[in-house]
């Protein structure tokens, strides 16, 4: 993700080269354009149009992000923390709160909706939950 890639005044985000060689713009809500500013001012002025950097202050290459999760893998405790797990989990999480199938697949960038409802199948919590739905006052 470049400078470039960021528009704050309409708060939108533009993905050059996502996910299957797709282009898209997705909106930014207000979190994630506040920590992107805060991001940018912390970032100060460096030898690269790229959003993210090393300590080194170059751009971050897919070996610097793929240690960058595996470190966050370890202090958070969550094992297989890759950045897909993310993308799964934002999907997820949408969906959880009633964001429809066509709206989630164009901010995944998914011309077939069918890959989005592998992102947002349920858990056994949810299943679970959506059955006790059904149980009456007779055993509670």
């Amino acid at each position: 993700m470049e400078l470039d890639d960021l528009d704050f005044y309409e708060e939108i985000l533009h993905v050059r080269d996502g996910k299957g060689g797709k282009s898209r713009h997705i909106p930014m809500n207000k979190d994630l354009v506040g920590v992107l500013e805060e991001w940018l001012e912390y970032r100060d002025d460096v030898n690269t149009k790229k959003v993210f950097i090393s300590q080194r202050k170059n751009a971050l290459t897919v070996d610097g992000i793929e240690h960058l999760f595996r470190s966050l893998s370890v202090k958070v405790g969550i094992p297989d923390l890759t950045p897909h797990v993310l993308r799964h989990t934002f999907a997820h999480d949408l969906a959880e709160r009633g964001e429809s199938l066509q709206t989630i697949a164009r901010l995944l960038g998914h011309t077939n909706i069918n890959y989005t409802k592998i992102y947002v199948s349920p858990s056994r919590e949810e299943t679970r939950a959506a059955v006790n739905k059904l149980a009456g006052e007779r055993y509670s």
